[in-house]
């Protein structure tokens, strides 16, 4: 059969039943694959939509575990150094600065660290414990810790002088009573 009586027989009834025989298992085929494109795209999209909302939950945590582990940290080991409480949010913020502190993980454990410079100038990782002693040293530390013949401002107390009351409280700088506010406020 060549192609003109092929076209012929095609555009008979039953040339036509035939063709639409064949093209039928295509059709149904091609349907078949479009609902399976269709059903991949939507599963697609749900998987994206989870992925982004895993990313978000675990940044979130990421961040409640660095809060709790550094900022928690921090706070009470400054209170337990008898920092006054009004400085120690800007001393956690300056030294989270400073020294780029980031909680590392070692199996379930979390800690903090952070950088410095050792002696030979190299930059090495320490725990918070370094980065405190090295900054309890600084004047800066001195001028906001309570008590150990701190006054505040970096100045030692005088030996002669009294401890603090409310009767001396005229003899005192201003830094010296911000110092020993507490001291000073105790019934």
């Amino acid at each position: 059969m060549d192609l003109n009586e092929l076209n012929a027989f095609i555009a008979t009834d039953e040339g036509k039943a035939w063709a639409d025989g064949l093209k039928k298992p295509l059709l149904d085929k091609r349907d078949e694959l479009l609902e399976s494109i269709r059903q991949a795209n939507g599963k697609t999209a749900e998987a994206l939509r989870a992925k982004a909302d895993l990313e978000k939950l675990y940044g979130e945590e990421r961040q409640a575990v660095e809060k709790n582990v550094i900022d928690g940290t921090l706070a009470r080991n400054l209170k337990e150094a008898r920092v006054m409480e009004p400085a120690i949010p800007g001393i956690i913020a300056e030294l989270k600065e400073t020294y780029g502190l980031a909680v590392k993980a070692d199996g379930p454990n979390r800690s903090a660290t952070g950088k410095m410079k050792g002696p030979d100038g190299a930059e090495r990782e320490v725990g918070l414990n370094d980065i405190l002693a090295t900054w309890s040293a600084t004047d800066a530390a001195k001028a906001v810790t309570l008590g150990g013949g701190n006054v505040g401002g970096g100045a030692t107390a005088s030996a002669t002088r009294a401890a603090p009351s409310l009767a001396n409280i005229k003899d005192m700088s201003a830094e010296e009573i911000l110092a020993n506010l507490p001291a000073l406020t105790k019934r």
